[in-house]
């Protein structure tokens, strides 16, 4: 797993006008609030990615499915998902808010018979910590984690 960690600046993070006026009415004893919007303040912080593993690099699906083990460690979210995509565009994913032994352990099923080749991560999805539903998910995509030295290939053998 690499070592150095990586803090994410997220453009497209995802906020709620729902959950901004949840939020805009709690909040009207301490402040005036005209407009939240796509205002991410109430964030606690951008998440931290210090490692991510995938086990194991080869897939073998020709008898029967298999699985990979991403090994996630992220600090300030509460949750991560990630999702991989075939040469051919078939994307399957996982989803974990479960922390481990200080890891966040997402498991991808490949099916039985797909397609053969090398798949990549898409994306991993870092849900962060926040108030209420105003602080969604950032999304890290497999060039950015690429970019900063991470593995995001799995080679899948039918």
């Amino acid at each position: 797993m690499a070592t150095s960690s990586v803090r994410f600046k997220v453009e497209g993070r995802t906020s709620g006008v729902r959950a901004g006026l949840q939020l805009c009415a709690l909040l009207t004893v301490l402040a005036a609030c005209d407009h939240l919007g796509d205002d991410t303040r109430f964030c606690l912080n951008d998440p931290v990615l210090s490692a991510f593993e995938i086990i194991p690099h080869t897939l073998h699906v020709s008898a029967k499915p298999d699985t990979v083990t991403f090994n996630v460690d992220a600090s300030r979210v509460i949750g991560v998902g990630v999702t991989v995509e075939s040469p051919a565009g078939l994307r399957e994913g996982c989803y974990t808010d479960t922390l481990r032994v200080g890891l966040w352990h997402c498991r991808v099923v490949v099916p039985q018979a797909s397609e053969a080749g090398t798949w990549w991560v898409a994306q991993l999805l870092l849900d962060e910590t926040g108030l209420g539903e105003f602080c969604t998910v950032s999304v890290v995509t497999g060039a950015q984690l690429q970019n900063a030295g991470y593995p995001t290939g799995i080679v899948v053998v039918n």
